[in-house]
């Protein structure tokens, strides 16, 4: 493996891509939109919220000794706490994240880039994770998955 794919590998992550949406919705703060400051306290309640929802599933994921970085070889299925209610519960967190990010700037048109985002989570993370899943779980998985939706 060259240098320049460890350090594309390392940077293909969830959170480095959250980031980079989190960017250029922040780019379009320069505009001019005047929500007031309600819909900055709202920004910050729904980053908050988010950040709990992650760590809320990545304890479920470590309590049940599973593998938490994305494409990781799965030691269990996980379908407790936040996995009750999607299979991606770390994945709707950066969407939300990202959206409470737009908000928090004052800028709720940078939402926008919540799309692209779960475009980039759902053909790089989500569905080589759902295959690696059905792969490894077979029936057990196939049931969850036609129970628990994938976002919400």
């Amino acid at each position: 493996m060259t240098a320049a794919m460890s350090v594309f590998r390392l940077l293909d992550l969830p959170p480095v891509w959250t980031l980079g949406f989190m960017a250029a919705a922040a780019s379009l703060a320069q505009i001019d939109a005047p929500f007031g400051t309600s819909i900055q306290v709202s920004g910050t309640i729904i980053m908050i919220a988010s950040v709990l929802v992650m760590l809320w599933a990545v304890y479920h994921l470590r309590r049940a000794d599973t593998a938490v970085m994305p494409g990781a070889q799965p030691r269990a299925l996980v379908r407790s706490g936040p996995y009750r209610f999607s299979r991606n519960p770390i994945y709707v967190a950066d969407l939300t994240l990202l959206i409470g990010f737009a908000f928090f700037l004052g800028q709720p048109f940078g939402a926008v880039f919540a799309l692209p985002l779960a475009a980039v989570l759902t053909t790089r993370f989500i569905r080589p994770e759902e295959a690696m899943l059905e792969h490894q779980f077979e029936n057990i998985y196939l049931a969850w998955k036609a129970e628990i939706p994938r976002w919400l």
